[in-house]
């Protein structure tokens, strides 16, 4: 009885220091370049096709990451100054980005995915 207490505690503190660990810039960066090229291959934006945004998954990965790179600055953007509800929202967004990238979407991404809304200034 005493070592199913003893693990149910630890397990207890293991959960609650996970959520309080504050994930890295590039942590960020690189999970929503990961869901936004998800999205892309789901809509059949990445291969050989003459209409495909990125040759491969790779290549999209990489592009994504320095475009987010450059979106978030360090200097904005941080570690410890990446707002995590707001990032949240950005990757909920790029997970239903519309295949047809129509303009809306892109506007709507773009305005969810800026420095302004997820960066936090300065670092908490």
């Amino acid at each position: 009885m005493v070592r199913l207490a003893t693990l149910l505690a630890l397990v207890g503190c293991a959960v609650a220091l996970t959520g309080c660990v504050e994930r890295s810039r590039d942590a960020y960066v690189q999970d929503i370049a990961h869901t936004a090229c998800r999205r892309f291959d789901q809509c059949g934006n990445l291969g050989s096709q003459s209409d495909a945004y990125y040759g491969s998954l790779e290549e999209c990965q990489t592009k994504m990451e320095n475009s987010f790179y450059d979106s978030w600055p360090e200097d904005r953007c941080g570690n410890g100054q990446i707002n995590r509800e707001e990032w949240k929202r950005c990757d909920d967004r790029a997970h239903s980005f519309a295949c047809d990238a129509n303009v809306f979407d892109v506007l709507s991404f773009a305005s969810d995915c800026s420095a302004d809304n997820v960066c936090i200034d300065p670092a908490r």
